[in-house]
């Protein structure tokens, strides 16, 4: 089950990687949505890069090297509950500007990005400090183990209850706008909300079911905690390709983008290739030509430093 997560979790942290390198590299792709997506990827690709490195030495059989030092392990759990928490408020950032755009414009003016930042990256980090400091006055084993059987884990995992709470209800808003829209007027427009909140309401429900089971572990040793543990391997390492295929791969922007690219990356070749062939030609006419005036003497005539030369000859 752990080599199952690992390497999950590797195959997620490259599609994501992909993911942001497309949102990256286009331009013509730059709006506000996918600025929010991703950040979303950034928060999702250093939530498994911490995963990789604690797994691992466990994977591979090596030292648990981060565990020598007390403090810079209890920093990576830190850091990995600040991540999680990330993710999640990346997620309410989407549905929030998702909801604001279908259902209310509360922002008037371009998306206010200094509070989704301190929404997405502030915020976790209160969360995080406030969860550390209560462990690390309660909590005395090495690295903090069984964490979570603390009574002050519901500092993070409340977060995120709090979170799922509220983007499930714009979930639910946003579909009976858009349920509303579609039966009113069945025009371009309605076809490009539908694609746009699509990738959003598969996912929504998706990664809140996941971080769910996580929060209810059932503890009890038999059937129902191995259903838990394989559904959350599952659900929990697969996160970054399920957002890579519903955000990028499976978007009808980027598939657009990435077509026009690969047609002017062909037609540059062609071209390339053309000009290739005309210059080999046109040099080849050349010397023929120049073979036929040496033969017939014009080609001396033409340059009398040749001549004067053969002449002392």
């Amino acid at each position: 089950m752990r080599d199952i997560y690992f390497g999950c979790s590797l195959v997620s942290l490259f599609f994501l990687c992909i993911t942001l390198f497309v949102f990256c590299y286009f331009r013509s792709l730059q709006c506000n949505r996918v600025t929010i997506h991703k950040h979303l990827v950034v928060s999702f690709i250093l939530r498994f890069v911490i995963i990789v490195f604690l797994f691992e030495p466990l994977v591979f059989g090596h030292d648990v090297y981060y565990t020598r030092l007390d403090w810079f392990c209890k920093t990576i759990i830190v850091l990995s509950q600040y991540t999680m928490v990330s993710n999640i408020l990346w997620m309410f950032v989407e549905g929030l500007f998702l909801h604001n755009s279908i259902v209310v414009t509360v922002f008037s003016t371009d998306a206010p990005y200094k509070l989704f930042c301190a929404i997405g990256w502030g915020l976790p980090g209160v969360i995080a400090i406030s969860w550390a400091i209560a462990m690390h006055l309660t909590m005395e084993t090495s690295c903090w183990q069984n964490n979570s059987q603390s009574p002050y884990s519901y500092i993070v995992s409340g977060s995120i209850l709090l979170a799922l709470a509220v983007n499930l209800f714009f979930l639910v808003n946003i579909i009976r706008v858009l349920v509303t829209k579609l039966r009113a007027h069945n025009t371009h427009e309605s076809s490009r909300i539908k694609k746009a909140i699509r990738a959003t309401v598969i996912l929504m429900p998706l990664l809140g079911l996941t971080n769910l089971i996580m929060l209810f572990n059932p503890n009890d040793g038999g059937s129902y905690a191995s259903v838990y543990q394989v559904t959350n391997v599952v659900l929990h390492s697969n996160q970054g390709i399920l957002i890579s295929i519903f955000y990028c791969f499976l978007n009808g922007e980027v598939r657009r983008v990435i077509r026009q690219k690969y047609r002017r990356i062909k037609i540059q070749r062609i071209l390339r290739n053309n000009s290739r062939r005309y210059s080999r030609t046109s040099s080849c006419v050349l010397s023929q030509t120049e073979m036929k005036l040496m033969s017939s003497g014009y080609f001396i005539v033409a340059n009398p430093n040749l001549t004067d030369g053969l002449r002392r000859m």
